[in-house]
């Protein structure tokens, strides 16, 4: 059965993505269809998405109104997912992602921000491009941990994102993602292929999401540590999401 199960989510995850990418080509390029636009289309895709792999998620706390960043503890490929279906956000990827054939295409048209992190004049053009998102009215979607981890807590943060939020006064949504079942992590080296692969042939994948209320100074360290401290509490707690 579970094998029958991840045949078809393999199938459902290729199909209705690509249906959907080309859904928001088709509605930029002949009909000139804005940001807004593409970004409902790609909450639909999100939500359907995640119903058809078996994902069921526990929300708590108001989803952030007014942050110009949001940044989240990093666990899955889906977390971007997650987030994406409830808020109109920009997230912020690496530029790897760009490549990958269908998702980062679509993630390209629907408003997804690529870093590359070695590149210093790209970090330049990266600050410029979240403050212009943000003035358009689009909170911004980080992960400050750099990459996704299986630590009881979080990885140390770079700075960079609350840099910018404190230079240019953001206010910073801390959201947190507590997946279950560890074996949902996407860590190390594994490939997306054999993550999903694992993912896939479980009943469900249950996540829980607490959104944190928003913090606001012109001092990054601060926002680094309340964020993180915020976070370890609640990634070191069994019942603050009960």
């Amino acid at each position: 059965m579970a094998y029958i199960r991840l045949l078809w989510r393999l199938f459902f995850f290729g199909a209705y993505t690509t249906g959907i990418v080309l859904e928001i080509y088709i509605r930029k390029q002949f009909f000139g269809a804005a940001l807004p636009d593409l970004m409902r289309v790609r909450g639909r895709w999100a939500r359907l998405l995640l119903q058809g792999v078996g994902v069921r998620l526990y929300a708590k706390g108001a989803i952030p109104e007014n942050a110009g960043m949001i940044v989240a503890n990093h666990r899955s490929y889906l977390d971007p997912i997650l987030f994406i279906a409830e808020v109109d956000a920009v997230p912020l990827c690496m530029a790897e992602v760009r490549s990958w054939p269908v998702v980062g295409w679509g993630a390209d048209m629907s408003g997804v921000l690529f870093v590359q992190r070695d590149d210093p004049m790209h970090r330049t053009a990266m600050v410029r491009a979240i403050l212009q998102k943000v003035r358009q009215g689009f909170p911004v979607l980080i992960f400050p941990e750099g990459t996704t981890s299986g630590e009881h807590g979080t990885l140390p943060f770079q700075m960079g994102a609350f840099q910018i939020a404190a230079r240019c006064k953001l206010k910073v949504a801390p959201v947190v993602y507590v997946f279950d079942d560890p074996e949902d992590f996407w860590v190390g080296d594994e490939s997306f292929l054999s993550h999903a692969w694992r993912q896939f042939r479980k009943k469900e994948i249950v996540v829980r999401v607490l959104y944190c209320p928003v913090l606001e100074s012109e001092d990054p360290e601060w926002l680094a540590d309340e964020t993180r401290r915020l976070m370890g509490r609640i990634l070191k707690s069994e019942n603050v999401l009960s």
